[in-house]
């Protein structure tokens, strides 16, 4: 299966099945209204500054979606079994790709601004880092296995 459909899948289907879909896994959660999302990124923004709140969206395995929440200054990451298909669902911030990551930090990546509305795609295995704008920023996050998104 091509990347472009797991990912399509994984953000506008299987959300948009749960409603429907009958005899679901009880640990799975296959539905998050606009009004569910909203509410946790409220109820993010109210917490104290952390450096990353997240919450789960939507949970089928093996896809993991999240709400990320960033108000303060972030470690540089990589996840080398998954791929990470990001949209930036409020607030601003200078996102790093690439480049060599060690102790939590990148050098030589390449620096975007990114705002409300931005995709982002993260390769297995890449750096990345977020750092936000004042005020925060906030994301969903659809990590695909890495097998998959080789496919």
């Amino acid at each position: 299966m091509k990347l472009r459909t797991i990912l399509f899948t994984a953000v506008l289907v299987l959300p948009a099945t749960g409603a429907f879909a009958q005899g679901a896994m009880p640990d799975q959660k296959t539905f998050a209204s606009s009004a569910d999302v909203q509410a946790m990124l409220a109820k993010e923004k109210a917490m104290p500054p952390k450096r990353i709140i997240i919450q789960d969206v939507v949970t089928i395995a093996p896809y993991l979606v999240h709400l990320e929440y960033r108000n303060g200054p972030q470690r540089a990451d990589s996840h080398p079994k998954e791929a990470e298909l990001i949209y930036v669902v409020d607030g601003t911030g200078t996102f790093i790709m690439g480049g060599t990551l060690a102790d939590g930090a990148i050098t030589g990546g390449t620096s975007t601004h990114v705002a409300k509305g931005d995709f982002l795609f993260v390769p297995p295995n890449t750096p990345h880092q977020i750092n936000p704008d004042s005020g925060g920023e906030a994301q969903v996050t659809v990590h695909v296995p890495a097998e998959a998104a080789a496919q």
